[in-house]
């Protein structure tokens, strides 16, 4: 199972042969990708081998996983960097329900449209799987404007637990790379920049099918 993936690897490491120091590497992918970014990533650092990927892992100097509204597919939740290793980051666009994606959640949701609006509170069910990394929301703090003002903010399990998200437009990449290019321009992604390093690296792009 894990054999393509090792063998992408030895590519990669081949592409940065040339270099006086190990290659870095960035698992990351949108959706579904990114949960398999995490679930790599995960793995790795678990320090289990499997089909030779914790041997290849092992010739990178530092590995980074970055994910875009990626599902939950943990529990209980990792949110910390391992030891010793990189950026472990989720984004999550405000408003894109695919990162709380169980059936609670969605039972809860259809039931929070079909009803009269009867309380300024609506209980949401505990989350039974989480997404991997650093929780980080991108939100747009000018949405009726002409004009995208975008800025990153830390959250925890516990607001990603109670915030209702619902939005099927907030999920699609083309949403997160706006909201990206914009905070990077903007330098509003200030909270964002100081999570990274000034040094390239080599990409590992893990999608969906």
């Amino acid at each position: 199972m894990m054999a393509p993936v090792v063998e992408a690897l030895y590519h990669v490491l081949l592409q940065g042969a040339s270099v006086n120091q190990p290659p870095e590497l960035l698992l990351t992918g949108h959706s579904a990708g990114g949960a398999i970014a995490g679930f790599l990533f995960a793995h790795i650092k678990s320090r289990c081998q499997w089909d030779g990927l914790l041997d290849i892992s092992k010739k990178f100097l530092r590995i980074h996983c970055i994910t875009f509204g990626a599902p939950p597919i943990t529990f209980p939740a990792i949110t910390h960097v391992f030891s010793g290793l990189g950026l472990f980051l989720a984004f999550i666009n405000d408003h894109d329900s695919v990162p709380r994606a169980d059936s609670k959640y969605f039972d809860s949701l259809t039931e929070l449209y079909l009803s009269p609006v009867t309380k300024s509170r609506w209980d949401l069910p505990p989350l039974s799987a989480f997404s991997v990394g650093r929780l980080v929301v991108l939100r747009d703090r000018n949405p009726n404007g002409a004009e995208v003002d975008v800025t990153a903010i830390d959250i925890s399990v516990r607001d990603l637990e109670e915030t209702v998200l619902g939005n099927p437009a907030a999920h699609k990449m083309v949403v997160y790379l706006e909201r990206i290019e914009c905070c990077i321009k903007s330098w509003k992604i200030c909270n964002l920049m100081r999570w990274l390093p000034n040094y390239w690296y080599i990409v590992c792009v893990l999608v969906p099918l």
